[in-house]
């Protein structure tokens, strides 16, 4: 088989493709007419994340016509294979036509190996945003930006207040010029104070290792060999996992895999790095934004506070611009994620930016070893898992964005004893440290969730939802049933298309959707996301919203309710516009295996005899 060669240089030049705003690697071989085309936005050193992107644009290059001369050229190219991380090599077949001909010919890409930095070779992947001003309802583009439009603010006053004093000169002109000066000084407070749209541009989650895939062998097996249990306490794990909801394909800490038990804040590091740096990398490439414009980053991990901050890894890894503010939150508990958008989203509403948030929780250090029954809950139910999620309030993104932010609501309950005390960590009394998940946990839940929708209620439900909800209230009140009457709840389908449920648990999906009065339907992307993943703590909400474009449910104009749960008490709510029909993206944690969901959970896992 012959193989023509290209090398690629790390100073490479870039240039846009027939597909827009992508951009394209183009290596031109000795062969006339024949080139191999490879999809190279951000070619890193991370070589699953280059692998997504080549065989994404592969995919999309199914058939690209060039004009050649006077002819027109087909090639179809096929990926071979890709070896990034050995070899730094990409082997594509192309099925070139020429004049009813068809040749084929293979080729193979080499990039340099080693941590190259292509980020220095390729400073501008897109070119800089305009200046004008679009308006994020109307879509209009205004002829002038925010600051010339200030400037531009007195002069047309200036003329009004001369026309309107040519045909009232009985109105004097120093209190026209007065009451001009006050109009100006009000519209251009209201223009510098206005609130900017916040548009989610894309996301990424991280999707480990097929080798990290834990079942309940491998976590019997990892339990039982530590020798720290008790039989009772490996009795109640069992239990627990065969009612979790969890099924054989989640994913395990790098901890679970090593030989020393006790070199838990080094692999808390390899699990957290390969989370973060995974994810970010393949969000970066998707969305086309260079490191150099990301302003603000925000990572959330409640468990994990290394030093330097995780967020510091990332701007040592990816070498964002040494004015960028960087935002680690610990200890909010499986809202963090939420937590962490309505931060970025305070932020961007006041400049414009681009906000990066990275949210992850670090599983294998918060392994617990102890009989406590209550911190045995999170052994059973935690798994790994990472999402980087991409906002901006740049106007001019907004062609290329994917969801709007309309809505964020934060309540806190720790001022109720029984709410702090739901979720903690603490010292179990013989030396374990351990997050001790409490049976006052879904009961907590509820009525946090209760009060947390009396708030939003208003926000977002169609008026003839709230009346209808108004009358049977009073109705129930009037018959004197005022349990009846507090059980009612407003139908949230009527203001929401989608909604990710934080799946903490079996249980608390259950009791959400009997409170909300749910069917299977609306809470079946948070059942399979804990089936497929775990609970993967506040990152969650965003494999369920891939769940949501992996189906292709997501349709434009389509309303999703994020609702997660944390410790403290908190409950948090962002609501999202889809600006575009949402697809399954080439590195979503759904490909390959969402053919299979839904699954049937109603069987009950089969017993499995003791070790």
């Amino acid at each position: 088989m012959d193989w023509y060669i290209a090398q690629v240089p790390s100073e490479t030049s870039l240039h846009k493709g027939p597909f827009g705003r992508t951009t394209f690697l183009n290596a031109t071989l000795s062969q006339k007419h024949m080139r191999a085309i490879a999809h190279t936005r951000l070619p890193r050193d991370l070589a699953r994340c280059v692998e997504y992107n080549v065989m994404w644009q592969l995919a999309r290059l199914d058939c690209v016509q060039q004009a050649v001369g006077s002819q027109k050229v087909t090639e179809r190219t096929e990926l071979l294979s890709v070896d990034l991380a050995k070899t730094g090599e990409v082997r594509t077949r192309v099925e070139f036509a020429e004049s009813g001909v068809i040749h084929f010919q293979n080729f193979c890409l080499r990039f340099p190996l080693g941590p190259v930095n292509y980020f220095s070779a390729f400073p501008i992947f897109r070119e800089g945003a305009p200046t004008t001003d679009v308006d994020s309802r109307s879509g209009w583009v205004l002829p002038f930006n925010r600051p010339s439009s200030i400037l531009l603010l007195p002069l047309l006053t200036l003329t009004l207040i001369l026309t309107f004093h040519h045909l009232h000169p009985f109105l004097s002109l120093p209190t026209l010029i007065s009451l001009a000066l006050v109009a100006a000084a009000a519209a251009a407070y209201l223009s510098a104070n206005r609130s900017l749209p916040v548009l989610l541009l894309n996301y990424s989650c991280h999707l480990p290792e097929p080798e990290h895939r834990s079942t309940f062998d491998l976590c019997e097996y990892f339990g039982m060999s530590s020798r720290r249990y008790s039989v009772e306490s490996a009795d109640f794990m069992r239990a627990i996992y065969r009612k979790s909801g969890l099924g054989d394909e989640t994913y395990a800490p790098p901890y679970f895999f090593q030989t020393d038990p006790e070199a838990r804040f080094e692999f808390a590091v390899v699990e957290a790095e390969d989370g973060m740096f995974s994810a970010v990398a393949s969000l970066l490439s998707k969305a086309a934004v260079a490191p150099e414009r990301i302003s603000h980053v925000v990572v959330a991990c409640s468990m994990f506070s290394p030093a330097p901050s995780l967020a510091s890894h990332l701007v040592s890894r990816f070498g964002f611009p040494p004015g960028v503010k960087t935002y680690n939150l610990s200890g909010m508990g499986c809202s963090a994620g939420t937590v962490g958008m309505d931060l970025a989203a305070q932020i961007l509403r006041r400049s414009t930016g681009y906000a990066l948030l990275v949210v992850t929780e670090s599983t294998g250090l918060n392994w617990y070893y102890g009989d406590n029954r209550h911190m045995l809950v999170t052994n059973c139910i935690f798994r790994v898992g990472t999402a980087a999620v991409l906002l901006t309030s740049d106007a001019a993104a907004r062609p290329a964005a994917k969801f709007e932010l309309l809505h964020t609501l934060r309540s806190h309950h720790g001022a109720d004893d029984a709410a702090y005390n739901a979720a903690i960590q603490a010292d179990d009394g013989n030396g374990g440290i351990g997050v001790a998940l409490t049976k006052d946990l879904v009961r907590v839940a509820g009525a946090a969730l209760r009060s947390h929708i009396s708030t939003i209620a208003p926000r977002v439900l169609p008026a003839s939802e709230l009346l209808r909800y108004a009358w049977r209230f009073a109705s129930s009140l009037a018959r004197g049933e005022k349990a009846a009457a507090r059980a009612h709840v407003p139908d949230f389908t009527k203001a929401f298309e989608h909604m990710c449920i934080h799946s903490g648990g079996k249980a608390v999906i259950d009791a959400i959707g009997r409170i909300m009065g749910f069917d299977e339907r609306v809470t079946e992307a948070a059942r399979m996301s804990l089936h497929r993943f775990g609970n993967t703590s506040s990152s969650l909400v965003f494999y369920e919203l891939g769940y949501f474009e992996a189906k292709g449910r997501i349709r434009r104009g389509d309303r999703v309710w994020m609702l997660a749960f944390g410790t403290g008490f908190k409950a948090c709510s962002t609501v999202w516009r889809a600006l575009r029909d949402g697809s399954m993206d080439p590195d979503s944690p759904w490909r390959g295996c969402v053919h299979r969901y839904p699954v049937n959970l109603t069987t009950r896992a089969p017993k499995v005899g003791k070790i």
